[in-house]
């Protein structure tokens, strides 16, 4: 039996092919909220980059973020059946809920969009943390684990290092979970 209880994807990137719908749409959003627009060479060199360095490359303030982030959250809803899952990513995550793991998802678009863009498959995911900011994933994370009753000891796991790395220190590491 493996010793992990729960595995947390972050929607966005892991769970579906979001990249080219969120380029066109923060693109067609430029101009509304009065950000930089940038080229597609641009785009290759920020793609790694720390969400504060981007969004300060692309000049958006601050104060922006919460009418941009209801106007992505409103596009994606709209646009759920443009958004493609990774081909395949059914089968890994109906092979990690066989093996007895909770599946959890974290995003920024709401819950209802998650399950329409996965159609069928949306079963496979146990939990939701949707909604969240920006910089807010890592405290839908830890809903999740009081939700499901763990106790977070130890780090090793992706989403939670995308989320922390993106957000905030380099050096806290992302989680594991023991078995109980």
């Amino acid at each position: 039996m493996t010793a992990y209880k729960l595995v947390i994807f972050d929607f966005d990137g892991t769970l579906a092919d979001s990249a080219p719908w969120f380029i066109q749409t923060l693109s067609g959003l430029t101009q509304r909220h009065s950000f930089r627009q940038v080229s597609a060479t641009e785009i290759e060199h920020l793609r790694d980059k720390p969400n504060r360095e981007i969004i300060n490359y692309r000049g958006v303030r601050f104060w922006q973020m919460p009418a941009i982030a209801r106007d992505v959250r409103a596009r994606s809803a709209e646009a759920a059946d443009q958004i493609p899952q990774f081909d395949g990513f059914p089968n890994v995550l109906a092979a990690i809920k066989e093996n007895g793991i909770h599946v959890a998802n974290v995003g920024s678009i709401s819950a209802d969009t998650i399950r329409r863009i996965w159609g069928p498959s949306a079963h496979l995911i146990d939990r939701y943390g949707c909604g969240a900011s920006l910089f807010g994933k890592v405290q839908k994370f830890r809903k999740l684990l009081r939700a499901l009753r763990l106790i977070l000891t130890r780090c090793s796991q992706r989403a939670m290092n995308v989320a922390t790395s993106k957000t905030q220190s380099k050096s806290r590491p992302p989680f594991v979970l023991p078995e109980y």
